[in-house]
Order: C-alpha cells, then sequence, then structure tokens
C-alpha cells in the first residue's frame, strides 16, 4: 500500500490545483526574461536566440502538464518532485540574460558561474526530474512505461546538444539550441502517440488555456515596463489602451470558441485519436501562439518606450525586430489558431487568414510609419476581427456554451 501512495493517480473531473499555478509562475518569470533578452539592444539574432529558449522551454513545460494529466502534482512525491523542476527553472531564468553571450565585465568576478552551462544544466535537470515523476506516476503501466523510454530519446538528444552548446562559441551556440528543439519536436513527432494516457481532458485543456493568460499577462507587464519613469501623457494613455484592446483582442481569439470546440472535441475521442490530437493540438500548436504573443510584447514594449518620449510621442517610429514584432507576433498567433483549425476541424479559417496575410503584408512598411499609427492599425485589425465573430459566430457560440453547461451538470 505504501508504494501506491506514492503518487496519487487523477480521474476525468480533476481540475488545475492551486500547487500547479504556483509552478506555472516561475514560467511567467521565464518569459519575462525572455522578453527583456530580446527588447535589449534587439536584432534578428537576439530574436531568434530568446524564440528558440522560450521553445525549449515550452517543451519542458508541456511535458509537465501531460504528467499533470496522469498523477496529482500536489501529493506524493510528485510535489516534491515539481519543486526540484520549479528551482531549476527559476535558477534558469536568472542566468537567461547571458545564455548566449556573457558579460565581459562579469568574466573573472569571484564565484560566477558559466551562464551558459547553468542554463543548460538546469534544462537536463528539469528533464530527468520529469522522467522520474513520470516513471513512479506509471505505476504498473507497462505501456506508458514504454512510451516514456520512447520519449527518453529525444528528450536525450536535445540535451546533449544543449550542454554541447555550452562549450561553443558564441555565435554557434543559438544553432545547437535550435537543433536541440527540432530534435524535441521531430523525434516526440516519430516516437508516435500511442502509449501516452489523458485521463482527465479538462485538466489538460485548462492546464494549456492557463498558459495562454500567463503570456497575455506578459504582454501587459511589457506595457508598463515600456513606460516606467516616463511621464503619463495623452500618447502614452492611448498606447497603453490600444495594446490593451489588442491583448483583450487575442483573448477572445482563443477562449471564445477555439478552447471550448477543442476540449469538446477531444473529450469525444479515445485511444491513439485523443492522444494524437491532443499531442498535435496542445503541445505542438500552442508553441507558435505562446511565441507570438511574446513577440507582441517585444513589440508593444517598444512602443510605449517611443510614445513615451514628450518632445516626439505622435511621430516617433519604430526600427529592427520590435517594430516587425508588434505585426508579426499578432500573426503568429493566429497561424496557430489557423493550424489548430486544419487539425481539428480539417477547415480552413478565411477571415483569419485573411486578417494573418494583412499583418505579414505590414512587415515592410511598419517602420515607415509612426509606432502610435502601427499600434493603432494592428488594434483596428485585430478588433475588426473580433466584432466580425461576434457577430457570424453568435449561434454557434450561444449553442457551444449551452452545450458546455448541460455537459457539466
Amino acid at each position: 500500500m505504501a508504494r501506491r501512495r506514492r503518487v496519487v493517480a487523477v480521474d476525468e473531473s480533476h481540475k488545475v490545483t492551486p500547487f500547479e499555478l504556483f509552478f506555472d509562475l516561475v514560467f511567467v518569470f521565464v518569459m519575462t526574461q525572455v522578453t527583456a533578452y530580446m527588447a535589449h539592444d534587439p536584432s534578428t539574432v537576439r530574436v531568434l536566440e530568446g524564440m528558440v529558449i522560450l521553445g525549449v522551454l515550452w517543451w519542458s513545460w508541456t511535458a509537465y502538464s501531460w504528467l499533470g494529466a496522469v498523477a496529482r502534482a500536489d501529493e506524493g512525491a510528485s510535489r516534491l518532485l515539481f519543486v526540484i523542476a520549479m528551482g531549476a527553472v527559476l535558477v534558469l531564468a536568472l542566468a537567461i540574460p547571458e545564455a548566449f553571450h556573457v558579460r565581459p565585465e562579469h568574466v573573472g568576478v569571484p564565484g560566477e558561474l558559466y551562464p551558459p552551462m547553468v542554463v543548460a544544466l538546469c534544462v537536463v535537470l528539469v528533464r530527468l526530474v520529469h522522467f522520474v515523476a513520470f516513471w513512479i506516476a506509471a505505476d504498473e503501466d507497462t505501456g506508458l512505461k514504454r512510451q516514456l523510454l520512447r520519449f527518453a530519446v529525444p528528450q536525450a538528444t536535445g540535451s546533449v546538444l544543449l550542454l554541447i552548446s555550452a562549450f561553443a562559441p558564441d555565435e554557434f551556440r543559438v544553432w545547437l539550441w535550435a537543433a536541440a528543439l527540432i530534435a524535441d519536436l521531430l523525434l516526440t513527432q516519430l516516437i508516435g502517440a500511442a502509449g501516452w494516457r489523458l485521463r482527465s481532458v479538462g485538466h489538460f485543456a485548462e492546464r494549456h488555456g492557463l498558459i495562454i493568460i500567463i503570456a497575455l499577462g506578459e504582454s501587459i507587464v511589457a506595457v508598463g515596463v515600456g513606460v516606467q519613469d516616463k511621464a503619463t501623457t495623452l500618447p502614452v494613455v492611448l498606447a497603453a489602451t490600444l495594446s490593451l484592446l489588442i491583448v483583450g483582442s487575442l483573448w477572445w481569439a482563443y477562449f471564445d470558441l477555439v478552447a471550448p470546440f477543442a476540449e469538446r472535441l477531444l473529450h469525444g475521442l479515445t485511444g491513439k485519436a485523443r492522444m494524437a490530437l491532443a499531442r498535435d493540438s496542445y503541445s505542438y500548436l500552442h508553441l507558435p501562439m505562446v511565441a507570438g504573443i511574446i513577440l507582441l510584447a517585444l513589440g508593444l514594449k517598444k512602443v510605449l518606450t517611443a510614445v513615451g518620449e514628450p518632445e516626439h510621442a505622435w511621430e516617433e517610429h519604430l526600427h529592427g525586430p520590435g517594430a516587425v514584432a508588434l505585426v508579426l507576433g499578432p500573426a503568429l498567433y493566429l497561424l496557430g489558431h489557423i493550424a489548430f483549425r486544419l487539425r481539428n476541424r480539417r477547415s480552413l479559417n478565411k477571415h483569419r487568414t485573411v486578417v494573418v496575410v494583412l499583418l505579414l503584408a505590414a512587415i515592410p512598411v511598419v517602420e515607415l510609419v509612426p509606432a502610435f499609427t502601427a499600434l493603432a492599425g494592428v488594434a483596428t485589425l485585430l478588433a475588426l476581427m473580433i466584432g466580425y465573430e461576434a457577430v457570424a459566430h453568435r449561434e454557434m457560440r450561444i449553442s457551444l456554451r449551452q452545450e458546455l453547461v448541460h455537459g457539466s451538470d
């Protein structure tokens, strides 16, 4: 009996626990650090570095979401192992500013650890803890244990590449991280999904919805950071309001119909079909959504910084990756939604595709107009998209809401 109490299995009624929210708070810090890393002296390479850091950490987070849909994170051995993983993620986040380039002034500082190695070792530790916790949670489920052993191949491959990157020259480190992320994504797809278990669909979908909210919250934080130490002028207030309109539109785009429909669909599947849909729709296709939100956070931060200059608030232009991120972020987010619908419903969301095309078409001209104008343009486009959906999908929304209410009774 003592052996069985090491973990507590979940059932279909299981919901996200406060402890899991506590666990996710550490990833809030990671997202904040990634945004700050890209915003500091932004360049194309620096944005790429931030995105691969986010991608590798996303793969760690989503692996723990699968674990939480099998065993309670706040009971038994799982709680201690989750705390260890949280500590590793926190240390990793502290080292993100120097994950690829160690600052010259820090070289030779007494007691200074080598940040690229610290980051790599922390990721490896997070993965090892996940494997141990999942192995314990599998208990006597030999099929799940076989799947974990298969999953160890991409995890180990990515880990080795990350450890090698710590010894590589700065200019090559990002490519080894990118290779590690590709190994994670590609090899996980190749091992198949049939061996996984998903005992609580509601819990699994809710965790991913909450991480979207966390990412959107980081965008709001970026707005505040962009105007810290700035005067509260009319341009700043209007820009902050438009930023909130953009973030609110992205929230609506996910939570109004996309999230509840996907959860309902997942509930209706069993076996291999359920596992494959959960892997593709959530583990894979939520990554571009989160990445798009973080890119948007970079763009909003730069816009608020620009309009915070009293003398040139209305005329100040954005330049470089910050300008591109303002339109590329929402485009990438909506591309994730389009792919999500293609995977779930085998149909194309035409009006969102048009919005993505318009956002991508704006990339060459976003630097040619004032930052405030660019911000207003993005906010208007997204608001029009949401307004159209609110009218066009009204009956579908009412029907889905009623179905969800009756289904929970």
